[in-house]
């Protein structure tokens, strides 16, 4: 297990938290796709996890791709 999984499993034991309905905010940088990696690593077969993505519109094709990149990489 990777070591920032490792501190997600262990900052949320005791929690029921792999029952429910995770939503994960995901930009398309480095961080929030680290933290819906981690949340994907850890999720049980009784959660669900939904990615969640805003596109701004106010950065042209770069938020276009990130767009495409985080409904790929939530796929």
């Amino acid at each position: 297990m990777h070591p920032f999984e490792e501190q997600i499993r262990t900052q949320l034991a005791g929690h029921d938290w792999q029952a429910v309905t995770s939503i994960v905010a995901v930009s398309g940088g480095a961080d929030s796709v680290a933290l819906l990696r981690a949340v994907h690593a850890l999720n049980h077969s009784k959660s669900r996890c939904i990615v969640a993505h805003f596109h701004h519109g106010l950065r042209g094709a770069a938020a276009d791709a990130d767009a495409a990149f985080v409904e790929a990489l939530a796929k």
